[in-house]
C-alpha cells in the first residue's frame, strides 16, 4: 500500500509510521522510531504518552499509510508547541506569583508537612463537573462523614473543609471557599492570599487559614528551601488533593464530580459553557471576561472515551487524559482504597465506579476536620524571616531564572549547533533572551517589594 502522508523534519525529532518495514529501516539509520498498528503501540498509547515521546522536539517526521494517524501526529505536535507557548506566558505569572507570596511561609506551615493530619478519615475529592448537579440532595452527607476537597468552583455547591488551588490564574470569581482552609500553591494569584472570610457572629470577617503547597516545577526551589516536599500532581488540582489527602493518612479517597468528560456536551455544573461534538467551545461571556494567564481554548481534540459504569461512551479530550492517566498511576502505588463516585463522564482505570449514596457511611467519627484544620493552621510557619530574606536577596534570581529562561536558550542553541541550515533559530534566542531579561526585571521588582513587606512585618 502506498503512503498517503509523508513529513521529514530534523533528526531529532521521533519518526512516527504505521509500517513495520520502515520502522525497521529508520531505526538502523539511528532514529527514535515509534510503531503505530498491530506490530507497535495503539493510538491511545500515542495520545497518553506523547510529551515523554516527543520530548527533544515538539516537531515529528511521518511516514504513514493511514492519513488519520497523520492528522492525529500533526494534531499532538500542534499541542506540545502550543503548550511550550503557554508555559513560556505563564512562566512571568508564576514567578511574579511564586515571589509576591513569599510572605506566606513566615505565617502558615505547609500542609505537606502535616502527615496523618487525617488519619483513617474518607476525602471526597469534590470537582464541579456536569454530573455533580445529580448528587446534590446528597453533597451535606459528605461534609457530615468525611473531609471534603473543594477544587476550583466546585465550592460554590457545597461547604468544603479544604479548598485546593494550585493555577496561576485568578479563581476568586468562581470560587466561594467560605470557611474552608485554604491550600493553594505558593505560584497561585497573590490575591488569593489577601482574603478574609465571613464569620457567622454578628457578621464580623477575619483572616483566612492557610496550609500551603508548592505544586510544580517553578516551585522547585521552594522544596530545596523549605525541605518540605512539592505535592505530586499534574496540573490538575484534582491530583494534587488527591497526594494531599494520600498524604494526610486520608484511607479511602472518593472522586466526586469528577467527569474528567464533557457529559452531555457541558463543560462544568451549572454554568453553559459547552462542547460540540467536534471540539468547538462555545463559552459564556462570564468566562470570556475572566482575567487569565493564556486564552481561552476555541477547539479541543476531543475523542470517545469508556464512560463511568460500563455505560458505553462520553466525549472527553486530550487533557482530561493526563489527569485520567495519573489518577491510574496513583492507585497502583496508594495505600489508600480508591473510588470514582462521580456518577458520570469517563471511568477511570485503577478506581472503582461506585454510586456515591452506597460509598456515604451513616455516620462520621473522630473529631471535625474543620477543628484539626485550623489548629493545624495555627502551627509553626515553615520559615523565619532571616531563612527566607537571606534566600530571595541571595539565590532567588539565579534559581529562578535559571530554571526557566536559561534552559530554553540552551536548547536553542543546541539545536542552531546540530541544524545550522534548517534550524536557524536567532529570532526565537533574541526572544528568549528578552523573556530573561523581562524575567529579570520583575524578579528585581518583587524581590524589593517583598524586602518592604517584609520589614514592615518584622522590622
Amino acid at each position: 500500500m502506498p503512503y498517503a502522508y509523508r513529513k521529514t523534519m530534523p533528526r531529532d525529532s521521533v519518526f512516527v509510521t504505521d509500517d513495520a518495514d520502515t520502522a525497521e529501516r529508520e531505526r538502523g539509520k539511528g532514529r527514535r522510531v515509534i510503531l503505530v498498528g498491530d506490530d507497535g503501540i495503539s493510538r491511545g498509547d500515542l495520545i497518553r504518552n506523547w510529551s515523554r515521546l516527543s520530548y527533544r522536539n515538539p516537531a515529528a517526521s511521518v511516514c504513514v499509510r493511514d492519513e488519520s494517524l497523520a492528522d492525529l501526529v500533526n494534531s499532538l505536535c500542534m499541542r506540545t508547541m502550543s503548550n511550550n507557548a503557554t508555559g513560556m506566558t505563564r512562566s512571568r505569572a508564576w514567578v511574579t506569583n511564586l515571589l509576591a507570596n513569599l510572605e506566606q511561609l513566615t505565617k502558615w506551615p505547609a500542609a505537606m508537612a502535616l502527615p496523618n493530619l487525617m488519619h483513617g478519615k474518607i476525602a471526597y475529592i469534590v470537582g464541579a463537573g456536569p454530573s455533580l448537579e445529580k448528587h446534590k440532595h446528597l453533597l451535606p452527607r459528605l461534609w457530615q462523614t468525611g473531609v471534603v476537597f473543594g477544587i476550583n468552583s466546585a465550592s460554590k455547591h457545597l461547604s468544603c473543609h479544604v479548598q485546593v488551588n494550585i493555577e496561576a490564574n485568578d479563581l476568586t470569581p468562581k470560587i466561594d471557599p467560605r470557611w474552608a482552609t485554604r491550600v493553594y500553591n505558593i505560584a497561585c494569584d497573590p490575591v488569593h492570599f489577601r482574603e478574609h472570610l465571613p464569620v457567622e457572629d454578628k457578621g464580623q470577617r477575619e483572616p483566612a487559614s492557610y496550609l500551603p503547597i508548592w505544586a510544580g516545577e517553578v516551585c522547585g526551589p521552594i522544596e530545596r528551601l523549605t525541605r518540605v516536599p512539592r505535592v505530586a500532581c499534574s496540573s490538575s488540582a484534582t491530583t494534587a488533593a488527591v497526594s494531599l489527602a494520600h498524604r494526610w493518612g486520608c484511607n479511602t479517597i472518593v472522586l466526586v464530580g469528577q467527569d474528567l468528560a464533557y457529559t452531555d456536551g457541558r463543560i462544568y455544573a451549572g454554568t453553559g459553557d459547552k462542547v460540540t461534538s467536534t471540539g468547538y467551545v462555545e463559552w459564556t461571556d462570564e468566562a470570556k471576561t475572566q482575567r487569565r494567564c493564556a486564552p481561552l481554548p476555541q477547539r479541543l481534540h476531543v475523542e470517545m472515551v469508556p464512560a463511568w459504569g460500563d455505560s458505553g461512551e462520553v466525549l472527553s479530550d486530550l487533557g482530561f487524559n493526563a489527569t485520567s492517566a495519573w489518577l491510574t498511576s496513583a492507585a497502583k502505588r496508594l495505600s489508600a482504597r480508591c473510588i470514582n463516585a462521580t456518577g458520570g463522564g469517563r471511568h477511570v482505570p485503577g478506581w472503582a465506579d461506585m454510586p456515591l449514596a452506597s460509598v456515604i457511611p451513616n455516620r462520621h467519627g473522630g473529631s471535625s476536620p474543620s477543628a484539626v484544620l485550623k489548629d493545624a493552621a495555627r502551627g509553626m510557619p515553615t520559615l523565619d524571616y532571616a531563612t527566607l530574606q537571606d534566600w530571595a536577596l541571595t539565590k532567588a534570581t539565579d534559581e529562578l531564572l535559571d530554571m526557566y529562561a536559561m534552559r530554553d536558550v540552551l536548547h536553542l542553541m543546541a539545536k542552531r549547533r546540530a541544524h545550522p541550515h534548517t534550524w536557524p533559530p536567532y529570532r526565537e534566542a533574541n526572544e528568549t533572551m528578552r523573556h530573561r531579561d523581562d524575567l529579570r526585571a520583575i524578579v528585581k521588582r518583587c524581590r524589593s517589594e517583598l524586602q518592604e513587606v517584609l520589614e514592615s512585618a518584622y522590622g
